[in-house]
């Protein structure tokens, strides 16, 4: 008579457990409509800029455990930015560059986010996932603007 109990009690604090793991991915993962916060960067050697109207640049990057690739992207100074973020990962993963304010916030494993953000200020600007330890674990690159 105990072993059914306690198999339902472990059932129980098993579906618990799992819908408030899923409850917390979705919060990390799912912006809500409309969001446009983040961050774009775009050109790096051998990785061709895409021109979207005049003073737009397109690129992809894609990130994954620890790194970016592209690791650098060039853009010229005053461009709009147009930027998608791929994780193609296994864990969350953010594309971030504090000085130009852009950040994709939270990308789920396989999902990707595009931002827009305007290279303001010729210079050189590092860019890395701002989860905790992942910075420290060599998710990092660089934007230069010319």
């Amino acid at each position: 008579m105990k072993k059914p109990i306690i198999i339902l009690i472990i059932l129980g604090l098993l579906a618990g457990g799992g819908a408030l793991v899923w409850r917390e991915i979705s919060k990390l993962c799912c912006a809500p409509p409309g969001d446009t916060s983040g961050t774009p960067a775009p050109g790096e050697t051998g990785i061709p800029e895409t021109g979207v109207g005049e003073g737009v640049t397109e690129a992809t990057v894609e990130g994954s455990e620890y790194s970016f690739s592209p690791k650098t992207i060039t853009v010229k100074e005053g461009a709009t930015v147009k930027l998608t973020f791929r994780n193609v990962g296994n864990t969350i993963h953010t594309w971030t560059i504090d000085e130009l304010n852009a950040s994709t916030g939270s990308v789920a494993p396989g999902a990707e986010k595009t931002v827009e953000f305007d290279a303001v200020g010729a210079g050189t600007y590092e860019i890395y996932c701002s989860v905790s330890g992942h910075k420290e674990s060599g998710m990092v690159g660089t934007l230069k603007v010319d």
